[in-house]
């Protein structure tokens, strides 16, 4: 009975309801050019990660791996060397 009732509460909770539907016909939305487009999903330049790091609260952990800001800054240049420095590398590193 109670499983019954629970079923049911949730049913009429969830059931799709056509009375009202919001339409976007002959509705226009700003676009943004391609060029715009490349800076916002392409990858952060060494400098804007540097930029970032050095930011930050040397006491502070980007991840949780143990290793925070202090750490990092202190081993950039050891960083920028061996591996370089690309958004998608540190990002998913640290």
């Amino acid at each position: 009975m109670v499983k019954e009732k629970v079923k049911e509460v949730f049913e009429a909770r969830f059931v799709r309801n056509d009375v009202f539907q919001l339409k976007l016909d002959n509705v226009s939305f700003n676009s943004i050019l391609g060029e715009d487009n490349e800076i916002l999903v392409g990858d952060f330049s060494e400098e804007e990660i540097g930029e970032v790091v050095w930011s930050c609260d040397s006491t502070k952990s980007p991840g949780p791996n143990g290793f925070n800001f202090g750490f990092i800054k202190f081993c950039w240049d050891l960083i920028k060397k061996g591996r370089g420095v690309s958004g998608e590398r540190f990002c998913s590193q640290w």
